[in-house]
């Protein structure tokens, strides 16, 4: 179990863990972070919140592993170390860059019993770090937070993992989860804190995704163990375990992280092949294999006519645009048509891609937003984004767009009524560094089977 904070590992599966000890296997747990974001926290009161709760479940300390990466700066971290950030520590409130961690294996982070010096927050050391653990451990099996996820940290952890995988030798089964889905769920649909009081219900299967995500069904459907169906608070273990997060619950049973006390435990589950250089996510079909097209960049606003189609990769190596009326922004139009495309927008005040669908007569619709590392640009050099639209029919009638740099990725949209098609690439403010835009497609559609937009 990789969680991005203290507590979501408890939320996420801890009737998997608990059937897990129970059944004579010795399952891990890895948190990225130690919940300290701006000092509202104390990092290491958290830590040892993590610790009880996963007790309550039958997992040792020894098999608890605190990496201590930033709180609210997963997705920010770049090749360059994160500035000092606030973070409170055994109480005192303080400006700190680097690893630190008195709890779980080893007691300390993992960075410092494998170097014998903590890290600093760099995108390096922490996928770094999660590939040594993940090499000495052998996992078979990964649950770890969906990329889907609206947390910043939660979509970054799984991005992270990625690269880390790109590491190994092996690849485990992973069953991404959801935290996040609208502040509130599944309790409610509040779009923010404060969330509904809880309506703790242990023996209820958990809700559907809401919002944007409705119709995205998960492939797996875990029941948990019988003791956590119980409502009583004393004897459910699960709920023992995220009332143990009391920094988190308020010592009360109003919380609405309560609420994931469910009858099963609910995930998207994915399986990897190993391609040229990195782990391919598979489906059942199999993978389509890559043609590549080059188009060269002339002119601003300027549009090629291409035969698009799903799957697809854009790739561009950027300079930092220019300024505009609109500030320094990049804009790459995706399998557009008459009827609307897929618009790409990287923001470089801002250090955030985001991807948007658009319709003809109808208001674009954002399907997410992706914060960039802190250094983007720093170097003043082109820096290589590349967008990956492919289906995925063992989610069901989705699309994922995925979004890299540097070749690592960023993160993943999910689109339940996906484009398939459009007849050309549009772009304005594209400065690549060797004057052109690359593009590849697909040779072998048949590796897919159709996808129709769902209904």
């Amino acid at each position: 179990m990789i969680a991005p904070h203290p507590d979501d590992e408890t939320l996420i599966a801890s009737g998997v863990l608990l059937h897990m000890a129970q059944s004579g296997g010795d399952p891990a747990v890895i948190v990225m972070t130690n919940g300290d974001l701006d000092c509202l926290h104390d990092g290491l009161a958290r830590e040892g919140e993590s610790v009880a709760g996963l007790a309550e479940l039958g997992i040792k300390e020894d098999r608890v592993y605190f990496l201590g990466y930033p709180d609210g700066g997963l997705s920010q971290l770049g090749r360059t170390p994160l500035p000092p950030r606030r973070r409170m520590i055994d109480g005192v409130c303080e400006q700190g860059n680097t690893t630190y961690g008195t709890r779980g294996h080893g007691g300390r982070e993992y960075h410092r019993s494998r170097t014998g010096a903590s890290a600093q927050y760099t995108h390096e050391n922490a996928v770094a770090d999660l590939a040594a653990l993940l090499a000495e451990l052998r996992p078979t099996d990964v649950a770890i937070t969906h990329p889907e996820d609206t947390h910043p940290d939660h979509a970054a952890t799984y991005a992270l993992f990625r690269s880390a995988l790109d590491r190994l030798p092996e690849a485990p089964r992973v069953h991404r989860a959801m935290v996040h889905n609208g502040d509130c769920w599944p309790t409610g649909t509040a779009p923010r804190e404060p969330c509904p009081i809880a309506n703790i219900t242990p023996d209820q299967p958990t809700p559907p995704l809401s919002g944007r995500l409705t119709g995205y069904v998960p492939g797996e459907r875990l029941p948990v163990p019988s003791s956590c169906r119980v409502r009583d608070p004393e004897v459910n273990p699960k709920l023992r375990a995220i009332a143990a997060h009391a920094s988190q619950t308020r010592g009360t049973l109003d919380s609405y992280l309560f609420a994931f006390a469910r009858s099963d435990e609910v995930f998207f589950p994915e399986r990897f092949e190993h391609g040229e250089r990195s782990w391919w996510r598979i489906d059942r079909t199999g993978r389509a294999s890559l043609t590549t097209q080059r188009v060269k960049v002339e002119r601003d606003d300027d549009d090629r006519s291409l035969p698009l189609a799903v799957p697809l990769v854009v790739a561009a190596s950027l300079s930092r645009p220019p300024v505009d009326e609109q500030g320094s922004i990049v804009r790459i139009d995706l399998l557009e048509d008459a009827s609307g495309s897929y618009e790409l927008i990287i923001d470089a005040d801002r250090r955030e891609a985001s991807v948007v669908r658009t319709f003809k007569g109808r208001i674009p619709e954002l399907l997410r937003v992706w914060p960039l590392p802190h250094d983007l640009w720093a170097s003043k050099t082109a820096e290589p984004f590349e967008m990956v639209i492919e289906p995925r029919p063992d989610d069901g009638s989705v699309a994922e767009l995925a979004l890299r740099l540097r070749g690592e990725l960023v993160g993943v949209a999910v689109d339940v009524q996906p484009r398939l098609h459009g007849d050309r690439i549009g772009y304005s403010n594209v400065f690549a560094a060797n004057g052109e835009l690359m593009v590849r497609g697909v040779s072998n559609v048949s590796a897919f089977p159709s996808v129709r937009p769902a209904r």
